[in-house]
C-alpha cells in the first residue's frame, strides 16, 4: 500500500512538472521559450544524476583521444540545453502552420524519399535521437505521405495522453510497440511510410552492429520487414543551426544486401544504417542523447554469444 502511493505521488508530481511545461511550450513565443527551455536544460546539468554521468562516460569513450576533459564538459552542457530546446520545438513545430514550418525546417531534396514512397510498397524511414527528431515524421506527413510512428505505452496514463497528442495528427497514425507487427505489415502494404528510431539498445530481436566504432545491441525488426516484404528504406536526421532553423538530413534508398544468406545481410544492412547514422552523431555530438545505455549489452556475454554480429561477417 506505502509503495503503490509512492508511487502515485511521483507520478503526480512528474505529471504536474510535464503538464506545466507542455502549458508553456504551447503559448511561449518561440524565441523566448527556446531561451528558457534552454537555461532549463542547462539548469538540470548541474545536478549530479546518473544520466549526466553517463552523458560524460560516453562522451568520453567516444572522444576522450581528440577532446580535452573541458570540451567534453562543454559538450555535455549543450547536449542538455539541446534537449530543452528541442522539447519546446518538438511542442511548438507540430502545431504551426504549413507556412512556419517551412521556414523554420528545411531539408534535402525530397525526391528520393517522394519516389521510394511513390512505388506503392510501403517505406520505411529510420531515424535518430539526434536535433528535434520529433518533427521528422511531421516532415513526411507535411510532404503528402501516409505515416505511422510506433512509441512505447507510457508510466502514467496522463503522460502517456500528452505524448500522444503531441505525436498524432490526422495524417500521422501513433500505434503502441506491444500491439505487435500485423498492423504494421498491413499498414506498409497498403503504401503507408513507417518512422521508426533505431540508435537505442532496447528490447526485441536484433543484431549487434558498430555504433559509432563500438559494437551494439541494435533492433533489426523493421530491415528484416524491408528484406522480407521488398520495401524501401530511407534514412534521415534533423540537426539545429545556429540560427535555431533546423535542417533535416536524407538520404537516398539505402541498397539493401541479398546474397542469399539471410542473417548476414541482415546484420550487414544493419550496419549501412547504424554508419549512416554515426557519420551525423560525429557532425553534431552536441545534439544526441548521450545518457542512453547504448552499449548496455555486450557480444562478448555469454547471454548474447547467438546473436548475430557483424564482426563476423568483416
Amino acid at each position: 500500500m506505502a509503495k503503490s502511493l509512492l508511487k502515485k505521488r511521483r507520478n503526480d508530481v512528474a505529471y504536474a512538472f510535464i503538464f506545466y511545461i507542455y502549458l508553456l511550450a504551447k503559448y511561449l513565443p518561440r524565441k523566448t521559450g527556446l531561451a528558457i527551455f534552454g537555461c532549463i536544460g542547462r539548469f538540470l546539468f548541474l545536478f549530479p544524476t546518473k544520466d549526466r554521468k553517463r552523458t560524460m562516460t560516453h562522451l568520453s569513450l567516444i572522444f576522450s583521444d581528440v577532446w580535452s576533459a573541458e570540451k567534453i564538459m562543454h559538450t555535455a552542457k549543450e547536449v542538455y540545453a539541446n534537449i530543452g530546446k528541442n522539447l519546446f520545438d518538438a511542442l511548438y513545430l507540430t502545431r504551426c502552420s504549413n507556412e512556419e514550418f517551412n521556414a523554420i525546417v528545411k531539408h534535402d531534396n525530397f525526391s528520393g524519399f517522394q519516389n521510394a514512397y511513390n512505388q506503392g510498397k510501403g517505406l520505411i524511414a529510420i531515424t535518430s535521437h539526434l536535433g528535434c527528431y520529433e518533427m521528422n515524421i511531421h516532415l513526411l506527413a507535411r510532404n503528402g505521405l501516409k505515416c505511422m510512428t510506433i512509441g512505447q505505452k507510457l508510466f502514467d496514463k496522463r503522460v502517456d495522453r500528452l505524448v500522444v497528442e503531441m505525436r498524432q495528427r490526422e495524417d500521422i497514425k501513433y500505434i503502441y510497440r506491444d500491439k505487435g507487427s500485423r498492423e504494421v505489415v498491413r499498414f506498409l502494404k497498403e503504401g503507408g511510410a513507417l518512422g521508426v528510431l533505431l540508435d537505442q539498445d532496447t528490447y526485441g530481436d536484433g543484431v549487434f552492429a558498430h555504433f559509432l566504432g563500438i559494437p551494439a545491441y541494435t533492433l533489426s525488426g523493421p530491415i528484416r520487414m524491408a528484406m522480407r516484404y521488398g520495401i524501401p528504406v530511407v534514412a534521415g536526421y534533423s540537426a539545429r543551426q545556429d540560427d535555431d532553423t533546423h535542417y533535416i538530413h536524407l538520404s537516398d534508398p539505402i541498397e539493401l544486401e541479398d546474397t542469399g544468406d539471410f542473417i548476414r545481410d541482415l546484420t550487414v544492412n544493419v550496419q549501412k544504417v547504424n554508419d549512416y547514422h554515426s557519420r551525423g552523431i560525429l557532425k553534431y555530438p552536441e545534439q544526441w542523447v548521450w545518457m542512453h545505455r547504448r552499449w548496455r549489452r555486450k557480444p562478448e556475454s555469454n547471454k548474447y554469444r547467438d546473436v548475430p554480429n557483424i564482426e563476423d561477417y568483416q
